[in-house]
């Protein structure tokens, strides 16, 4: 019977639902998301479309190196 509750898929999703806080909770309290939003208030001056295209970029640049890693669990 409990085996059928300990899926791969539950696992990884459970993993991801985990970091995923754990890197919200950093950014959170160490400051950081708010340095980043000054940095880029400060860049962009008024110009909604360089405030978007700022954040867009660093969201980009975040994520880039992630890729896919289901390669890892053969």
């Amino acid at each position: 019977m409990a085996d059928k509750f300990i899926d791969p898929s539950r696992i990884e999703a459970a993993a991801t639902c985990a970091t995923a806080g754990i890197i919200v909770g950093v950014v959170t309290l160490t400051g950081l998301g708010l340095k980043f939003s000054i940095i880029i208030l400060s860049l962009a001056g008024s110009n909604l479309f360089l405030t978007v295209a700022y954040t867009a970029s660093l969201c980009g640049f975040s994520v880039c190196d992630a890729g896919d890693s289901r390669h890892i669990s053969g």
